[in-house]
């Protein structure tokens, strides 16, 4: 039982973790340099610069994701729409001087 509390402590650690560098190079390295990293982060970028900056990165990654979470959480489960969510919630409050949302599902 301890061992399974560790663990899910452990994950949701490195789930927020990961998400806060992903945050930063976006906000800081990929976006400022208009450099469009793979998947839906690098569409995002994409359509932010093509659409004069009224689309923002995060809103663009979003809309992208739905599919995203309602293919995961009919295939893997609850589970993963909370760590998906909670990634999200970490990724998107990094990015508040580029007009991305935060949500706050959690």
């Amino acid at each position: 039982m301890l061992k399974k509390i560790f663990r899910v402590i452990y994950e949701y650690t490195a789930i927020t973790f990961g998400s806060l560098l992903v945050a930063l190079s976006l906000n800081l390295f990929l976006v400022p340099n208009k450099i469009a990293a793979g998947g839906f982060s690098g569409i995002a970028t994409v359509v932010y610069y093509v659409s004069h900056y009224k689309l923002p990165v995060g809103m663009t990654m979003l809309a992208l994701n739905i599919p995203a979470f309602i293919l995961g959480i009919r295939t893997i489960g609850v589970d993963f729409w909370c760590k998906k969510c909670l990634w999200y919630d970490h990724s998107f409050s990094a990015h508040r001087h580029h007009h991305i949302c935060s949500l706050h599902y959690i």
